[in-house]
């Protein structure tokens, strides 16, 4: 999947040297003192199709659900980019095929739910955000790009005209009204702020007025009556924190204004709607500090 090479990592059985473990990024098993070896982190199921046999080591961003085929499910994944199933999560392909330089991480997708197999997705060469460990001395290198399938996620092609690839890409949301054949799409461009487009990604343009120095947009989500809410990460170190934020749209991003955090909350990291009542909102954040 790209990061994996010699193996970094041996364990040898106390009780039989002719056992050993070995780690790459993917682990490896010999039983007769490395003749030969085996993979023990998944079962190849033909067809180019896996399915995990327990040892994961990597995130997970979000499990995401086809509205025209209940046994398609899309994972979203740090290091191993994406991966589909057709059997309802018994096994598992890659779902990379079009994306080059930022393939590592997609880090979210949204089915459009008139069109079968339209989906729109976000991705990076940039993993493990928003851990802080993230904004290291790299960080020029981060690039980010969001794509369009419209083959159920089988192929895919970057739609990028207008919207900065400087930068990782982390949030797309689908504005439902808009019409099918012009979806109005928003883009979290992490460090840059909050993109949109009004032509089903063809052209994007900045929608950041009002966001202020923090421009971590992370998360964005539309109630049903269209209001628009925005998660912006801490941003700095761990001895150095800026503060992040919540935002809330009106006018479809045209302005945003800042709302208030709980007391002692600098990091806030989701916020989900009540399906039933789009007033209440649910909060996830990192600890107080």
């Amino acid at each position: 999947h790209g990061y994996s090479g010699r193996p970094h990592g041996l364990g040898v059985s106390p009780s039989d040297p002719n056992v050993c473990f070995a780690s790459s990024g993917r682990t490896y098993r010999t039983v007769n003192g490395g003749a030969n070896w085996e993979t023990v982190y998944s079962n190849d199921m033909g067809n180019g199709a896996y399915t995990s046999r327990g040892l994961d080591v990597t995130t997970c961003y979000g499990m995401h659900f086809d509205p025209f085929d209940s046994l398609h499910i899309l994972t979203t994944y740090t290091d191993i980019g994406l991966s589909q199933s057709y059997d309802g999560g018994s096994s598992w392909v890659h779902a990379i095929e079009g994306i080059s330089g930022v393939r590592n991480t997609c880090y979210w997708l949204e089915f459009d739910p008139e069109v079968e197999g339209r989906i729109w997705s976000v991705w990076s060469n940039w993993h493990d955000l928003p851990r802080m460990k993230m904004f290291n001395d790299n960080w020029p290198n981060a690039l980010g790009m969001p794509a369009l399938s419209t083959d159920g996620g089988k192929t895919w092609r970057g739609k990028n005209w207008g919207i900065p690839g400087n930068t990782p890409h982390t949030h797309i949301l689908i504005d439902p009204s808009s019409p099918v054949d012009n979806r109005t799409i928003y883009v979290c461009a992490f460090g840059m702020g909050v993109y949109k487009s009004v032509d089903g990604g063809t052209r994007w343009e900045d929608a950041s007025s009002g966001l202020g120095a923090n421009r971590n947009a992370w998360r964005i989500t539309r109630t049903p009556e269209g209001v628009l809410y925005l998660v912006v990460v801490r941003g700095g170190s761990e001895s150095n924190v800026i503060p992040g934020a919540i935002y809330r749209s009106t006018d479809g991003a045209a302005s945003w204004e800042n709302l208030p955090l709980p007391e002692g909350v600098s990091g806030p990291n989701d916020l989900a709607l009540d399906p039933i009542d789009s007033q209440r909102l649910y909060l996830s954040c990192w600890p107080k500090i």
